[in-house]
């Protein structure tokens, strides 16, 4: 098993016993993350909410596309063999890494635990890359869209409805930060191409509700972000549309499974 553990946090005395006795309890449990305090503000950060069973593929991917999980790697303990199987590394000279290296985890786990029991303590470092982002914008900007980049090379049908409205929602965001930075024209124009490719994508696929919420990023309904309201509400938003959109993806299959089939015909 692999734990990571960044230089200035530390762990309970106990941190990798407990972690591993659920992994023992469980049998099919692959991978285990505990909860932490965050010293910084004395405050227990607690996984409580995301229940004491084990969570399948599909909900986790699910709770991750919908930014309820916790995405730091350090704190969870991991089969080396999984990492191993799956090529899962650390993209370098990244802000915010550990999002991208949990997309790839998460794919690969079958069943994932979170343990309520505190077993890292969580020191606030003024100098790393993550919290000195303010003072380079441009390498923020960047980052983010190497992930989206990088995500928009993994949509798949299994992820589909996921996949959209994570990269909507990091998108909505990278807009205003570029906005009110006043970041590099060449790198707004980068996002803005990301942003027209997912919409042409969810339109020629005929994912019409995700291709109405992709609207979102288009003037003139991305002035709707400006408001308190909808940023407030926007996570029970984007879970209705997930909701919705995987209520309509087995029609979609069928569509697109007939219009397979149409072709073929037409080619024999």
């Amino acid at each position: 098993y692999i734990f990571f553990l960044d230089s200035d946090d530390y762990i309970s005395d106990d941190c990798i016993e407990k972690l591993m006795n659920v992994i023992c309890e469980h049998s099919e449990v692959e991978v285990v993350k505990g909860s932490h305090i965050d010293k910084h503000i004395n405050e227990k950060i607690s996984t409580s909410h995301l229940g004491s069973q084990p969570i399948g593929n599909k909900k986790l991917m699910k709770l991750f596309f919908l930014d309820r999980l916790p995405c730091m790697a350090w704190n969870t303990l991991i089969p080396r063999l999984l990492i191993e199987k799956g090529h899962i590394s650390f993209m370098p000279h990244l802000i915010y890494e550990d999002e991208l290296w949990s997309f790839y985890l998460f794919r690969e786990v079958n069943a994932f635990l979170f343990v309520p029991d505190v077993t890292l303590f969580y020191e606030t470092n003024p100098h790393s890359i993550t919290h000195s982002e303010h003072k380079d914008e441009e390498l923020y900007t960047k980052s983010i869209i190497t992930i989206l980049k990088d995500m928009q090379n993994h949509i798949e049908d299994r992820y589909y409805e996921g996949i959209i409205i994570y990269m909507t929602g990091m998108i909505l965001r990278l807009l205003d930060k570029i906005k009110q930075n006043h970041n590099d024209k060449a790198l707004l124009s980068e996002v803005l191409a990301i942003r027209n490719n997912l919409t042409k994508r969810t339109l020629s696929d005929c994912r019409l509700v995700l291709f109405a919420f992709s609207l979102i990023m288009h003037q003139p309904f991305i002035n709707i972000f400006k408001l308190k309201f909808f940023r407030h509400n926007y996570h029970k938003a984007s879970y209705c549309v997930y909701e919705l959109a995987a209520f309509f993806s087995p029609i979609h299959s069928l569509f697109k499974r007939h219009k397979t089939t149409d072709n073929n015909t037409y080619k024999g």
